[in-house]
């Protein structure tokens, strides 16, 4: 049984560059097309979820 997919992420946003391992590209990519997201939609989830957990975005 699939996940419910979260929210979509915000749709037009700020640009952020960052540089990452081919490994770390690869499993995000596998990830995304797994859920039907772009790696930058799936980037932005992933980092979302880790800020909610840190306790400093709601």
């Amino acid at each position: 049984m699939k996940k419910p997919k979260p929210p979509e992420p915000t749709k037009r946003g700020e640009n952020l560059s960052v540089r990452v391992s081919p490994e770390l590209k690869t499993a995000l990519a596998r990830v995304a097309a797994s859920e039907e997201r772009t790696i930058s939609q799936m980037a932005e989830i992933v980092l979302r979820r880790w800020l909610q957990e840190k306790g400093e975005l709601k």
